[in-house]
């Protein structure tokens, strides 16, 4: 899959930061993200009992369904029964994600960038270096995956 690149220039409209200000994530960015660090605990207004409150009031998904629900399109009946049907295909899909064969260990480095900066490769070779000295240690690393990173 090609990865795009988008330059850094001043643009009219909207732009990515623009999206991000529109559509920021209410919560972490991922399972191993401490949101702490750049959350606040107090809301940004008044009003709220929480910054988790102050975001979840400008939720784009949120304010859908308030639109959906106040043209008689959706109702929380609905919510609740995709909620629970939805819930356990995502705990399925994740029951089955776990069950195969893990990625190999140098798409750390490759999952992102088309190419990695020297620093990254840098890491790499650290890691390598690192799962070749310490090997006995993970098992699930094989001789042949540490040798072709």
């Amino acid at each position: 899959v090609p990865r795009v690149r988008v330059p850094r220039r001043p643009c009219l409209g909207v732009c990515p930061t623009d999206w991000l200000n529109v559509f920021a994530r209410p919560g972490a960015h991922s399972t191993s993200d401490d949101d702490s660090k750049y959350r606040r605990a107090d809301s940004p207004e008044e009003g709220y009992d929480s910054e988790r409150a102050y975001w979840d009031a400008r939720s784009p998904i949120v304010r859908f369904g308030r639109f959906l629900e106040a043209r008689g399109l959706w109702t929380a009946e609905e919510e609740t029964a995709l909620r629970k049907t939805e819930r356990a295909a995502s705990i399925k899909a994740l029951n089955d994600a776990e069950k195969r064969a893990q990625p190999h260990v140098k798409h750390l480095f490759t999952d992102v960038l088309d190419e990695p900066p020297w620093m990254l490769r840098q890491q790499q070779a650290d890691l390598k270096a690192h799962l070749a000295k310490y090997s006995e240690h993970y098992a699930e690393v094989t001789a042949e995956q540490i040798e072709s990173m």
